[in-house]
Parts: C-alpha cells; sequence; structure tokens
C-alpha cells in the first residue's frame, strides 16, 4: 500500500494561524476557544472561581481521519480540563465545538486511584511564593527549597495532610533541603 501525502498539510505554505480548521487533526483555532468557552459558560460550569487549567483537541477516532479527504466536512471537540479554586473540585469537559454542545462533564477522583488533578496554574506559583515570603523565615526558605509542590492531602504522605482542611483540598508543602 502505498502512502498518499496529505495535501492539506504542507509545512510553511499555509499562515500560522488558520481562521478555520481544514483537517481533523488541526490545532484549535481562536474561534473554536472562543466557541468552546461560551459554551462552558452557557452550560453554567465557568465562575469567578473556575479556571480553565487545559484546553486541548479531541482527536477524531482514526478511522474518519484516514477516510477524510480534503472539503469533507469533520467534527471538532476539545476536552478542557477545569479547577474550582473554591472547592478544589477537578473537572474533565468533552465539548462538541460542531454541535455546541457539552457531551460529558465528570469530576476527577482526588481521594482514590486513579488519581486526577488539573495541571498547577501559574496563579498558584505565585501564591505559594506569596506564601513563603511571608512567612517568618521566608528569605530562608526561599534559598533552602529544592523545589515547592502542591499536593492534594489524601495524596499526601499522612504526616503532612491537613488535618482540618477538606481531603480534596490543594495544599501547600514546601520540600526543604537539610544540610546533611
Amino acid at each position: 500500500m502505498a502512502h498518499i501525502p496529505d495535501a492539506s498539510h504542507t509545512h510553511g505554505k499555509r499562515v500560522s494561524t488558520p481562521v478555520t480548521a481544514q483537517h481533523p487533526l488541526d490545532p484549535l483555532n481562536e474561534a473554536e476557544i472562543t466557541k468552546v468557552r461560551s459554551i462552558l459558560d452557557s452550560a453554567g460550569y465557568l465562575t469567578e472561581h473556575v479556571r480553565v487549567a487545559m484546553l486541548l483537541p479531541l482527536d477524531p477516532p482514526k478511522s474518519a481521519v484516514t477516510s477524510w479527504r480534503p472539503g469533507d466536512t469533520f467534527e471538532r471537540r476539545a476536552v478542557v480540563t477545569l479547577l474550582d479554586r473554591s472547592t478544589a473540585e477537578h473537572a474533565e469537559v468533552r465539548v462538541s465545538i460542531s454541535n455546541s454542545s457539552v457531551d460529558d462533564y465528570r469530576v476527577l477522583a482526588t481521594t482514590e486511584e486513579p488519581y486526577g488533578q488539573a495541571a498547577i496554574l501559574m496563579e498558584e506559583f505565585i501564591e505559594v511564593g506569596e506564601i513563603v515570603k511571608a512567612s517568618p523565615s521566608g528569605a530562608q526558605l526561599w534559598i533552602a527549597a529544592d523545589f515547592l509542590t502542591l499536593l492534594t492531602a489524601a495524596s499526601a504522605p499522612r504526616s503532612l495532610r491537613a488535618t482540618s482542611a477538606k481531603t480534596t483540598r490543594r495544599i501547600v508543602v514546601s520540600c526543604a533541603h537539610s544540610p546533611t
């Protein structure tokens, strides 16, 4: 079976920011990202506390890609990871851009396997720095810290768990290097 290159994916011959998807595996464009946001907002999933931690195109089935020919229509879908900063609820939403609808919404388990958690957000990195700087020995923590990590209380070692906090809350743990 001879390989026939896909003429719609020619490197350097297309504008780098396409306005419409030309191929089923094209990245999401500005209009599609805006539409996903609108769909999530209309469905009530976006509030002042909810952050979009990840937004990616959802690949169509391989059979749809291999049977596709230039000029054919194709469904566009996205998968979105949401983090509610007020409740620490992590959710994955599958959105049909073509049908302007939410196909699936599921809360990710953060207290049992398999653990699901949104990516660490830039605002969380900034907050970690503010917490460390505000601590009485903040300067020493900055110098001594090998790394900072955010852990879910339930997946943290028992000695690090917040006893009064909800088990689904993300807590900040400083892992400082101690001289040997």
